[in-house]
């Protein structure tokens, strides 16, 4: 069983297993999917578990249906992967001086302030000497 992408709404322990359970889980894992440290990959499974709930990326799972948590008898399946979805970054295409009243006047499409790496001049430096500054 795979799921579609979607978040991890929570990720619980039991007697050592894992258990993560999303957003939607596919039929047939409808409890969620289970993992236990010896299995293949548990390591780099869980890690991508814990990256994917601290930073609220979706990610889709597949989980072996005909292993179903021995804990319990519900339709929460094995882990067998785990896919972090890939999220697009916005990469600037011009930089811009948010001082500057006159470049500011020049974005004329509201759209493309996206396109725009926003920048701030440096601070003057200060004329007050760190009194925890080294001697």
């Amino acid at each position: 069983m795979t799921s579609d992408y979607a978040q991890i709404k929570q990720v619980d322990a039991y007697s050592g297993d894992t258990i993560v359970f999303l957003e939607k889980n596919p039929a047939g894992c409808e409890q969620g999917f289970w993992m236990r440290p010896t299995h293949a990959d548990f390591k780099a499974h869980l890690s991508e578990v814990n990256k994917a709930a601290h930073s609220a990326a979706r990610v889709k799972v597949k989980g072996d249906s005909s292993e179903m948590w021995p804990q319990m008898e519900l339709n929460r399946c094995k882990l067998d992967s785990i896919e972090v979805e890939e999220v697009a970054h916005v990469v600037p295409t011009k930089e811009i001086n948010t001082d500057d009243p006159a470049a500011m006047n020049n974005i004329t499409d509201p759209s493309a302030v996206n396109d725009l790496l926003v920048t701030r001049p440096a601070p003057a430096p200060s004329a007050t000497k760190d009194p925890m500054a080294p001697k």
